[in-house]
């Protein structure tokens, strides 16, 4: 092996390459700027409970190390999101917040067969209002990036976990069937959730079959 040789899923941009993104990254973050939303850099590293790694999905691919000097076992971003939302709370403020972000993140595993596992993620998050126009506005910020990037034909896709969760309140299910629904309802798997309502009672079986038809199939 070529001792110059990256590891599998490992980038990095040179030259015309390293030009392109510098600029990218420059569009997005004035578009983000224009709009109110403040440029945040979140560390590299932090304190694995720190991270908030409350997806199965995210906590998978977050390389884990113990720090020598804490003892403590520290974790590489592999999603800023988390991030974001710890930064939100520690300022404990009651103010609509808007916070903006494009970095390299590192992941154990990529997203398909095809993809790096050092992505550049770049968002813009909005805290602290509970008011539809609040996810209108990252919606639409959301499109005018894409639109910047010329990235086309774009299709929009919404879901809304309350309405799960709202079915969920009404049954008088244990924390392990919670699971496994959720669990269903993320693979959208349509046979596995006919062969879940068969082995359990619920009093909403049809509008959750409603909810996964909505969904779609995997």
């Amino acid at each position: 092996m070529s001792t110059w040789q990256l590891p599998e899923g490992i980038d990095e941009l040179t030259g015309d390459r390293a030009l392109a993104f510098e600029s990218i990254r420059r569009q997005l973050l004035d578009l983000y700027a224009d709009k109110g939303f403040g440029l945040v850099i979140p560390p590299m590293v932090e304190y694995v409970e720190s991270l908030l790694l409350t997806s199965d999905s995210v906590d998978e691919k977050t390389f884990k190390f113990l720090d020598s000097a804490s003892g403590k076992m520290l974790g590489v971003h592999a999603d800023i999101t988390p991030q974001i939302a710890r930064i939100d709370a520690k300022r404990a403020s009651n103010d609509v917040e808007k916070y903006c972000y494009v970095n390299a993140i590192l992941q154990t595993k990529a997203d398909d067969f095809y993809a790096s596992r050092s992505p550049i993620q770049a968002g813009a998050e909005l805290y602290g209002s509970d008011d539809i126009s609040a996810d209108v506005e990252v919606i639409e910020l959301m499109l005018e990036s894409l639109k910047l990037l010329s990235i086309s034909p774009i299709v929009l896709s919404l879901g809304n976990v309350a309405i799960f969760n709202a079915l969920i309140a009404q049954e008088d299910l244990l924390g392990e069937q919670v699971t496994k629904l959720r669990q269903i309802f993320a693979r959208r798997s349509t046979p596995d959730l006919a062969e879940f309502i068969v082995s359990v009672t619920l009093n909403n079986a049809d509008m959750f079959s409603a909810l996964m038809k909505l969904e779609g199939d995997a």
